[in-house]
């Protein structure tokens, strides 16, 4: 294992994600799909949290208390079972169906998802 130190910070990364970082600035595969919503598990049941403003649920109309049944065509009832359906789905940018429900009412929308990446705030550089 290699040592990363920022500040006060030490981090412990295998040399091969250390190498891509050094070599990429981050990891050097395409970005998997982010959807922009934030979910937990209650009882069974996958309910949306929160969205991220501007993101892709937040254009899909998706809002907290929406209960999350189908990814990709897989239904999910655990956060490793919707992340699994997600990232499988393809790259950021991939179109990814999601079956929600919302005061008994079953629907489908289909986001279009993004890099997380693009959504992140961006060091000024002078």
């Amino acid at each position: 294992m290699a040592a990363w130190r920022h500040g006060s910070v030490e981090v412990l990364l295998s040399p091969y994600i250390l190498d891509e970082l050094r070599r990429f600035g981050g990891r050097g595969t395409p970005a998997r799909p982010w959807l922009g919503v934030y979910t937990a598990e209650d009882e069974g049941r996958l309910i949306v949290q929160s969205v991220a403003t501007g993101g892709p649920a937040d254009r899909a109309g998706v809002r907290p208390g929406d209960v999350v049944v189908e990814a990709s065509g897989v239904r999910v009832t655990t956060l490793p079972e919707f992340y699994r359906a997600v990232w499988r789905s393809g790259s950021a940018g991939v179109a990814v169906p999601l079956v929600l429900t919302r005061g008994g009412a079953s629907r489908t929308v289909e986001l279009g998802s993004a890099d997380r990446g693009s959504f992140l705030k961006k060091p000024r550089l002078q």
